[in-house]
């Protein structure tokens, strides 16, 4: 699981999250930008990106996404 005090920071660009254990031999050559990249495009589309993370389940992300008909599926007689 991620810690709480670490979700707040999760989305935030260039951040990246202190390492759990000494085993965690993850390379360290992220930006830290994927997940502020994947919520500010989730945001443009009037959607969300959110996380929760807990021992027993583990840590869950999920998009949410509006189903917004436009005027050219419309046309095309189709729903997006």
């Amino acid at each position: 699981p991620i810690p709480a005090e670490s979700l707040a920071a999760i989305f935030k660009p260039l951040v990246q999250l202190p390492v759990g254990d000494e085993e965690d031999t993850r390379p360290r050559t992220s930006l830290g930008l994927g997940l502020f990249i994947a919520r500010e495009i989730a945001e443009v589309h009037c959607g969300e990106l959110t996380v929760q993370s807990a021992p027993v389940s583990g840590t869950i992300f999920s998009v949410r996404l509006p189903r917004i008909a436009t005027t050219s599926s419309r046309l095309l007689g189709s729903a997006i």
